[in-house]
C-alpha cells in the first residue's frame, strides 16, 4: 500500500490533521492541502459535505442553517392598573398649588378663589416666594456688619409692615375658601429666605419674624424649609432650585421623582425615559407664577413668565392626575367653567 493510499485510509478513519501530520512527519498545513487535492481528484470526500453528491441524479441537497440562539429581550414590567374603590372625586386627595405670589406684585385672586371653592381641596400648597422683599436682599446677603440710617430703617419697617398686611388679606381669602380640614403647606422660597436669614442674624428684631406676622401657626400652615420637599402620594413639591433655560429637564434628572415646583415663573415640563419601564420614569413640571409678569425691574424685557394655578387628584395608591391651568388676564377655563368673571 502506497503512502497516499495509507493517508486516504487514515483520513477516512477519522484522523484529524494534527494526528496525520505527526504520523507522516509533515505539517498540519501540508496535510490540509494534501487532503484538499485528494478531494478535488475524487479520492476523498470532504468531511464538511453533508452527503456524497451524485451529479448524474436530479436531486436537491438541502443544507440546513445552524440554528441561532434566540435573542433574549427584557420586557418591562407592566404597570398594574389602579385598584381602588374610589368612585367619587370627593373621595380622592385633591391638591391646589399656587407658586410665587411675590406680594405686593400679586395678581388678583378671584379666579383662584373660585377654583378653590369648587374643588374643595384636601391640600393647599403655597409654593413659596410669597413676599418679594427686594429691599431686604442687600442686607440679608451682606457678609459683614450693615449700617443703616434711622430713615433707611424706618422705610424698611414701613414696607415690611405693609407687605405683611396686604399678604394677610390674600391668606385670609384662601383660608375662607378651603374646607376646615384642609392641610395647608408653605414652601419657603428664596425671597422668603431673606427673612429667615435676618431673623437668625437679628433674633431680637421682632419684625423679621414672618411666621408670627403672617399668623402661619394660627392658620394651620406647615412650613417647609428652603429646598426641602413636601410629599403627597407619589408627588413631590418644592419651591424650585434651577434657573437655567431647560430647568424642567434638570430638575427631573436630579431629583428622579415626580417634582412640582415654581421659582422660574414659567410653565415647563419634562419626563425622564428609561428602557426599564414606566416604574422608573419621572416627570417634572414648573407651575407658573401668580405675580406681575412685567415688574419695574424687568424694564419691559421679553420673558416667559406665565400665570397659572396647579391642580392634582391623587388616588389611594399615590398615583395621580394633575394639571397646570394657565390664566390670561386673570381668567382661565377648567371643567366647562370660566373662572375669574
Amino acid at each position: 500500500m502506497s503512502l497516499t493510499d495509507e493517508y486516504i485510509k487514515d483520513f477516512k478513519s477519522g484522523m484529524i490533521h494534527r494526528e496525520l501530520a505527526k504520523k507522516y512527519n509533515i505539517t498540519e498545513g501540508y496535510s490540509s492541502k494534501k487532503a484538499s487535492l485528494l478531494i478535488t481528484q475524487g479520492k476523498l470526500v470532504s468531511r464538511n459535505t453533508p452527503k456524497e453528491i451524485d451529479l448524474n441524479r436530479e436531486e436537491r441537497i438541502v443544507i440546513e442553517p445552524i440554528p441561532k440562539k434566540p435573542i433574549e429581550i427584557q420586557v418591562a414590567p407592566k404597570r398594574e392598573p389602579i385598584t381602588s374603590t374610589v368612585n367619587n372625586i370627593k373621595d380622592m386627595r385633591r391638591i391646589i398649588g399656587i407658586w410665587d405670589d411675590h406680594n405686593p406684585m400679586s395678581i388678583p385672586q378671584k379666579a383662584n378663589l373660585q377654583l378653590i371653592k369648587d374643588i374643595q381641596p384636601t391640600h393647599l400648597i403655597n409654593g413659596g416666594d410669597a413676599l418679594h422683599l427686594s429691599y431686604l436682599r442687600a442686607i440679608a446677603n451682606a457678609k459683614g456688619r450693615v449700617s443703616l440710617s434711622i430713615e433707611e430703617w424706618n422705610k424698611i419697617q414701613s414696607a415690611l409692615k405693609e407687605d405683611y398686611r396686604s399678604y394677610n388679606v390674600i391668606l385670609d381669602g384662601r383660608d375662607a375658601a378651603v374646607p376646615e380640614n384642609c392641610e395647608k403647606t408653605l414652601l419657603i422660597g428664596n425671597h422668603d429666605y431673606y427673612l429667615e436669614i435676618l431673623s437668625k442674624k437679628c433674633p431680637d428684631i421682632e419684625i423679621f419674624d414672618y411666621k408670627k406676622h403672617l399668623r402661619l401657626k394660627e392658620r394651620g400652615y406647615r412650613v417647609v424649609p428652603l429646598n426641602k420637599e413636601h410629599t403627597i402620594g407619589k408627588l413631590y413639591f418644592v419651591h424650585g432650585i434651577y434657573f437655567l433655560d431647560h430647568h424642567a429637564k434638570k430638575t427631573a434628572s436630579v431629583y428622579h421623582r415626580n417634582i412640582r415646583y415654581g421659582h422660574k415663573h414659567d410653565v415647563q415640563e419634562y419626563t425622564t425615559t428609561t428602557p426599564l419601564g414606566q416604574w422608573d420614569a419621572y416627570n417634572a413640571k414648573s407651575c407658573g407664577c401668580n405675580c406681575d409678569t412685567n415688574p419695574d425691574y424687568i424694564r419691559a424685557k421679553p420673558n416667559a413668565w406665565t400665570h397659572a394655578v396647579y391642580l392634582a387628584y391623587v388616588w389611594p395608591d399615590g398615583s395621580f392626575s394633575d394639571y397646570v391651568i394657565k390664566s390670561v388676564s386673570g381668567k382661565f377655563v377648567y371643567g366647562n367653567r370660566i373662572y375669574g368673571i
